[in-house]
């Protein structure tokens, strides 16, 4: 609607002789655009629309004289009016303060860009730089500018269907559908790192619902495990790899804010469990999540005795409390496991 109505008046100017201000319909038919420029149609319909709208500017106003970035542009204000050159940086400012708010809103319902969409969005920049320089300057050589643009434009051509494939990708794991998640990954095994719009990758998901065939299919496409995942799916070679190279990471916390060690506690992992807690992995860390588990609380939950005797050994507090001040001890009668109960009460558990 910003664009079309900036687009609408920069026309208005530039085709008639006495310009004044636009009904609905007027710039419609300037614009080619119907009246109504959010139909109720698919997303996709809305996309491919605006696709066509931004194709026109581009191509119009690209042949802009310097005379006519003069010429007074009637939109909304009273007269005097301002030029179209002030028109096209509003409509630029105007532009980048609506992307603001668009991710602001994300932040707030939990939507964070992963890495490939903040690359989108910086070679989405970079090509709007280059546009900008072709309108207004129909004097200046293009050569340099349209050589840069093709480039950045080459490197998009995939995009698309790379987006949509990723979308597939994200579908599909949200759905634990293993047959298509296996026909995405074996066609371009890069999606198994894809990452769910909540910030969890696609193995935590599997493995958090508990589809091992999911995390198989995935580890076999040659998946490069973080600590936490590695951690989480018993990847225990990867698990030495990481932290022989980097030790701190032994404390860092995954996406949904559990460590390494909670993970590896709770899934039963004793192997990477042991490695973490070797390098210094912290047996009293609180997860920063609404659980605010222990590893101790993750191995009682996870009904692995040998960690939890593991834990014991090297200082974890078998009174410690969780979420609604549940204790180890709570976890382990819950879950009618007389031998961890035991081994609590033994170590001073009340």
């Amino acid at each position: 609607q910003v664009e079309r109505n900036f687009y609408a008046a920069i026309l208005n100017t530039i085709r008639n002789p006495a310009p004044g201000f636009l009904s609905d319909e007027e710039v419609a038919t300037l614009t080619g655009e119907p009246a109504d420029i959010v139909p109720a149609t698919e997303l996709a319909a809305g996309w491919a629309a605006f696709a066509r709208l931004h194709a026109r500017l581009q191509a119009e106003l690209a042949a802009l004289t310097d005379a006519q970035l003069t010429m007074p542009s009637p939109y909304w204000e009273p007269e005097p009016w301002p030029t179209i050159g002030f028109r096209l940086h509003r409509f630029e400012s105007h532009l980048r303060e609506h992307t603001n708010q668009l991710e602001k809103s994300l932040a707030m319902l939990g939507i964070k860009r992963n890495e490939g969409q903040m690359l989108v969005r910086q070679m989405m920049a970079a090509l709007a730089e280059v546009e900008g320089l072709h309108i207004g300057v129909a004097d200046l050589s293009h050569a340099a500018v349209d050589a840069a643009a093709a480039q950045i434009a080459a490197r998009f051509a995939a995009l698309p269907q790379r987006i949509e494939a990723i979308t597939a990708m994200i579908d599909a794991v949200t759905a634990l559908d293993h047959e298509r998640i296996a026909g995405l990954v074996g066609a371009e095994p890069v999606l198994a790192a894809t990452t769910l719009p909540d910030g969890r990758s696609a193995i935590l998901f599997a493995k958090y619902n508990g589809r091992a065939d999911i995390v198989q299919t995935l580890l076999a496409s040659g998946l490069r495990l973080n600590l936490a995942e590695a951690a989480a799916v018993g990847e225990s070679d990867r698990v030495r790899r990481i932290l022989e190279a980097w030790p701190d990471a032994a404390n860092h916390y995954s996406s949904d804010g559990f460590t390494p060690l909670q993970l590896a506690c709770f899934f039963g992992y004793p192997d990477s469990a042991q490695l973490l807690i070797d390098a210094g992995a912290d047996v009293l860390a609180v997860a920063r999540n609404s659980m605010q588990i222990q590893p101790i609380h993750a191995a009682v939950a996870g009904r692995n005795a040998g960690i939890v005797r593991m834990l014991i050994a090297a200082g974890a507090d078998v009174n410690a409390r969780q979420q609604d001040d549940f204790t180890p001890i709570d976890a382990a009668r819950q879950n009618g496991d007389r031998a961890i109960e035991e081994m609590l009460v033994v170590a001073g558990a009340k």
